[in-house]
């Protein structure tokens, strides 16, 4: 995976953020945790994956957690 054409993009934001939404919506680790998975998931490198993670937990939104967690039980 290019970082500068899926990272580098909404698109790639938005990928991210719906990834950290259902991470989160599983409740299985903490979402301190989380820069760490975004690297292993993603090949990405500590920094950007620290980014990517303030980032989404600066814009964190209710509605997009709740629609992960209705994706999640499958409703």
């Amino acid at each position: 995976m290019n970082i500068e054409t899926e990272f580098g993009l909404p698109r790639g934001r938005e990928t991210t953020y719906r990834f950290l939404y259902q991470l989160q919506a599983e409740g299985r680790i903490n979402m301190y945790a989380a820069p760490k998975v975004l690297q292993q998931k993603f090949g990405l490198d500590r920094r950007t994956s620290h980014e990517l993670f303030q980032d989404w937990a600066d814009n964190w939104d209710a509605s997009s957690f709740e629609e992960a967690k209705e994706n999640e039980n499958g409703d």
